[in-house]
C-alpha cells in the first residue's frame, strides 16, 4: 500500500531519485508509514547536512594540511649540528697539535743522532796538533796539543770532508745560555801551524747543533788519576784522554751517553 507523509511530498531519496507521495487512499496515515516517513526524513536531513558541511564556502577557503617540521624542531636540530660541528672541529684541533708535536719531537730526535755520530767520528779521529808557542812563552815550555776541556765544553782538533772546505780545524764544542733557552753549539776556526793552513782553510759561523738543552756534562778518562777516580771533569796537557764521556740532557729526555775513544795515542 502506497503511503505519505502530512508534510507535503516526501524528499528524494538518497540516491538522488524522488520519492512519490506517502499518502494512503483514505487520507490518513498509518503507524508502520509514519515511522518510514520519519526515517526518510532524518536520513534525508543528515544527507544535507553533510553535503552542506563539504561544500561550505568556508571549508573551501581552506589549505589542505601538509606534514613537516615545526620550528621547536628545525631549531632543537640545528643545536644539535653546531654541537656537533664543535666537537668535529676540537677532535681535529687536537689531532693537528699532536701531530706538529710529534713532527717536532721526531726532528729533535734526528739532530740528536746526527750531532752524537758527528761527536763521534770526530773524537775518534783526534789530530795531535801542537798548539804553537806564543811570543810570551819562554823557549823551553813544554809543547801543548790542541786539545782541553771542562765540565761543559771541550776544544779539539779534527779534519773536516772536503765538502765542508777540508783541512784542520780547531773546533770547540760548548753550551750557549740565551734568556730562555739553551742552545749546543760548535764553533769551527782554522788551526795555525798546520800544512792546511796554507791551503787557506776558512773560518766557519758556529753552528747549532741541539736545542733545548738542559746540560752538557763531559767526563775524561784519566789512566794515571789515582785507583777509584778514573774520570775527571776537566783535562789539559800534553796528551790526550783515553776516553772521552758526553752526557746531553734536553728537555724531553736524558739520552745516553756516548763515550768515545780517540784513536791517535801520543804523549809530547
Amino acid at each position: 500500500m502506497n503511503a505519505y507523509c502530512s508534510h507535503g511530498s516526501s524528499p528524494p531519496p538518497l540516491g538522488g531519485r524522488k520519492a512519490g507521495p506517502c499518502k494512503s487512499r483514505s487520507g490518513q496515515l498509518s503507524s508502520s508509514s509514519s515511522e518510514i516517513c520519519r526515517a526518510r526524513e532524518a536520513a534525508h536531513g543528515e544527507h544535507l547536512h553533510d553535503r552542506a558541511r563539504r561544500f561550505h564556502p568556508q571549508r573551501l577557503g581552506r589549505r589542505s594540511y601538509q606534514p613537516g617540521f615545526t620550528l621547536l624542531e628545525v631549531l632543537i636540530a640545528s643545536s644539535l649540528m653546531m654541537m656537533m660541528m664543535t666537537l668535529l672541529l676540537g677532535s681535529l684541533r687536537m689531532v693537528a697539535g699532536s701531530w706538529d708535536a710529534g713532527d717536532k719531537q721526531s726532528e729533535q730526535l734526528n739532530r740528536l743522532l746526527v750531532t752524537q755520530n758527528f761527536l763521534r767520528a770526530q773524537l775518534s779521529a783526534l789530530r795531535p796538533l801542537v798548539r804553537p808557542r806564543s811570543a810570551l812563552e819562554p823557549p823551553n815550555a813544554a809543547a801543548t796539543l790542541y786539545f782541553q776541556g771542562g765540565a761543559d765544553w771541550v776544544e779539539y782538533a779534527a779534519a773536516l770532508p772536503p765538502q765542508v772546505h777540508g783541512g784542520v780545524y780547531v773546533l770547540r764544542l760548548y753550551i750557549e745560555r740565551l734568556e730562555n733557552d739553551r742552545r749546543l753549539m760548535i764553533s769551527i776556526r782554522p788551526a795555525a801551524g798546520n800544512d792546511s793552513a796554507s791551503s787557506g782553510p776558512q773560518s766557519i759561523d758556529d753552528v747549532v747543533l741541539l736545542e733545548h738543552v738542559q746540560s752538557l756534562k763531559i767526563s775524561y778518562f784519566d789512566k794515571s788519576a789515582p785507583q777509584g777516580t778514573p774520570w775527571v771533569s776537566s783535562w789539559t796537557g800534553n796528551i790526550l784522554p783515553w776516553l772521552i764521556k758526553i752526557q746531553i740532557a734536553d728537555s724531553a729526555a736524558n739520552w745516553p751517553e756516548m763515550v768515545v775513544a780517540p784513536q791517535v795515542r801520543v804523549k809530547m
